[in-house]
């Protein structure tokens, strides 16, 4: 899906929490080095599709929640650790 993502996302607009958007995905500087993401969100559930260049990996998710504040890192905190079976990945956080 990201492969040319350089190509697709050239320029990213400042959303002033952190965070730059262009054509529906938003870019982040997480722990692990860019995230760039779409989130999804219907009244019950929340879900996200996120792609790590630096990881050469792609995490997709949905769960049967209601929008809470912060899940997706903590989702993403016990996701990627234990994909990666990293020591350096482990000390990472996304919530700092």
């Amino acid at each position: 899906m990201f492969e040319n993502y350089k190509a697709y996302f050239k320029d990213f607009a400042q959303t002033g929490k952190g965070a730059e958007y262009s054509n529906g995905v938003f870019k982040i500087n997480s722990p692990y080095g860019p995230m760039y993401y779409t989130p999804g969100l219907t009244s019950g559930y929340m879900s996200l599709l996120a792609y790590f260049p630096c990881l050469d990996s792609y995490i997709a998710y949905s769960i049967n929640a209601a929008p809470v504040q912060g899940v997706h890192g903590e989702i993403l905190n016990q996701i990627i650790p234990i994909a990666y079976n990293s020591d350096e990945v482990k000390k990472s956080n996304f919530n700092e």
